[in-house]
């Protein structure tokens, strides 16, 4: 099996990216800090699969070159993201001062009304959009309340009302959640339970993985996330939570239970893609 290893140091710690590449069977295996990312089966062609470090978006790329292949880690930085917007708007703001100081003495005045319409519509956009941070909850009987950093500062307030479930999940501490709030005035935010961050999302797999694995033993960890990551793909977190519940029953969970997750994986599409996590 081939391995390839790179690593992302635009980070405060390296992110180590892993490729595993079956001689034989054409498995693909992709990590993220030993933490699955894709898994893809019978890959004996070119292909590229993207993902995102941060705000960051990344390609490993498989390139068959006659019986052989060759393999790429890339930073694509010309598909449309926050991030590449952001560098665009910026060489265009470097652009603009570059030729305002080689230009002639009209040119310069006309950059510097532009420079400051475009600073104005910038000041306008980011006052009614905010910023974005993520908000870390800490539960207990006495109180339970939220954490979010920014610029080194940590802003805490309380939760005065807290769901029963979340994205048909139970809270539990360290759960995060993406605030926005004022640029000018951080604490002045908006908290929301809609929109779990990444780092979430994958602790809800996890909790599924574990699940899986304590009622069924015999299954790998491998063959275990490799159902639950399908799961994801073919429903989102519902279907991930039709995992994590399905040693409940409908009394106990009328949305999540046993007899979701039988339907789910009896049904002919989840078969159908699954099969093969069973050769893991």
């Amino acid at each position: 099996m081939g391995q390839y290893t790179w690593q992302y140091v635009e980070t405060q710690q390296p992110q180590v990216v892993t490729l595993y590449h079956g001689d034989t069977t054409g498995h693909v295996l992709i990590t993220l800090n030993n933490k699955i990312l894709v898994i893809d089966f019978k890959v004996r062609e070119t292909k590229s699969y993207s993902f995102f470090i941060d705000e960051e978006l990344c390609e490993v790329n498989i390139k068959r070159i006659n019986d052989s292949f060759n393999y790429t880690f890339e930073i694509n930085k010309t598909v449309q993201t926050p991030l590449n917007e952001r560098r665009k708007k910026t060489e265009k703001k470097h652009l603009w001062q570059t030729v305002g100081f080689f230009g002639l003495i009209l040119l310069i005045t006309v950059s510097i009304g532009v420079g400051l319409h475009w600073n104005k519509d910038q000041k306008m956009k980011i006052s009614y959009y905010g910023g974005e941070a993520a908000a870390i909850l800490t539960l207990s009987e006495d109180e339970n309340k939220y954490v979010y950093e920014i610029d080194g500062l940590f802003y805490e307030n309380e939760l005065l009302e807290l769901p029963e479930f979340i994205n048909d999940f139970p809270l539990e501490t360290n759960d995060e959640f993406m605030i926005r709030y004022s640029k000018y005035k951080p604490d002045k935010h908006q908290f929301s339970f809609e929109k779990p961050t990444e780092k979430q999302i994958q602790k809800y797999k996890e909790r599924a993985i574990e699940k899986e694995l304590k009622l069924s033993p015999k299954k790998s960890r491998l063959q275990a996330t490799c159902l639950v990551e399908i799961a994801f793909e073919m429903k989102g977190i519902s279907a991930v939570a039709d995992f994590y519940f399905q040693d409940k029953s409908e009394k106990e969970n009328s949305k999540h239970n046993e007899n979701t997750y039988k339907r789910l994986i009896r049904s002919v599409d989840f078969k159908k893609y699954t099969q093969k996590c069973l050769t893991l």
